[in-house]
């Protein structure tokens, strides 16, 4: 049932670039409405352990991100850390909730 719902959920993604530079890029996929919103983080040689972006969200949403709750004007404000290392990407998922 998650391997369903998570092609369901790529095959209608929108992408977005959040950041591109020498060691890492940075992007966004979501559906339309921000209420799936997943941030991959692709590094080269990597020295630092996170990326701070800022996601384009729902601006009136609080959202899920692991077990905390953000206000999407919190995330915009301070932008958020996604973790990163150098063997692999950076993943982070943030839910809208209801």
């Amino acid at each position: 049932a998650r391997a369903r719902a998570d092609s369901a959920f790529w095959q209608s993604a929108v992408g977005r670039l959040l950041c591109d530079t020498p060691h890492l890029v940075a992007f966004q996929y979501s559906d339309p409405a921000f209420e799936d919103v997943r941030i991959v983080v692709v590094p080269e040689v990597v020295s630092q352990r996170s990326l701070r972006v800022r996601p384009v969200l729902d601006p009136s949403a609080t959202y899920l991100v692991g077990d905390r709750r953000l206000a999407a004007a919190e995330i915009a404000r301070d932008g958020i850390a996604v973790p990163v290392s150098s063997w692999n990407s950076g993943f982070l998922t943030l839910k809208k909730m209801k």
